[in-house]
C-alpha cells in the first residue's frame, strides 16, 4: 500500500479509490490503516452463486500540499 500511495503522488494522482466486499474485514482494516475512508457502498454490483453482492467504497485523498 505504501508503494501504491507513494507512486500515485509522484505521478500526480490525488485520489485513490477502492471497492471491497463487506465481509472482507482484514482488507477493510488494511485500507483504513493507510488512510482510506469509507465513503459509501454500491448495491448489487456482482453476482456469486446466484446471490447479489454489495461492495463498500473507500477513498484516500492526498495530504501532499502540492495538490491543494
Amino acid at each position: 500500500m505504501e508503494i501504491v500511495i507513494t507512486a500515485s503522488e509522484e505521478h500526480g494522482i490525488w485520489t485513490l479509490n477502492s471497492s471491497i466486499f463487506p465481509e472482507n474485514i482484514a482488507t477493510l482494516k488494511l485500507h483504513e490503516k493507510f488512510g482510506l475512508r469509507i465513503i459509501g457502498f454500491k448495491e448489487k454490483v456482482a453476482r456469486l452463486v446466484n446471490k447479489c453482492r454489495n461492495t463498500i467504497l473507500l477513498e484516500r485523498q492526498s495530504e501532499n500540499p502540492k495538490f491543494e
